[in-house]
């Protein structure tokens, strides 16, 4: 998924376990300039 500045996109996640999972900017560069997160089921 591709967002724009400024621009709000939303999308349906539905778990199938439980865990702490790693997420990053796939753009390159991005996810070493520190455009990380973390999301916990």
């Amino acid at each position: 998924m591709n967002a724009k500045a400024d621009q709000t996109v939303r999308i349906k996640f539905i778990p199938k376990e439980t865990g702490t999972f790693e997420l990053y900017c796939s753009i390159p560069g991005h996810e070493e300039a520190g455009m990380v997160g973390q999301i916990t089921v």
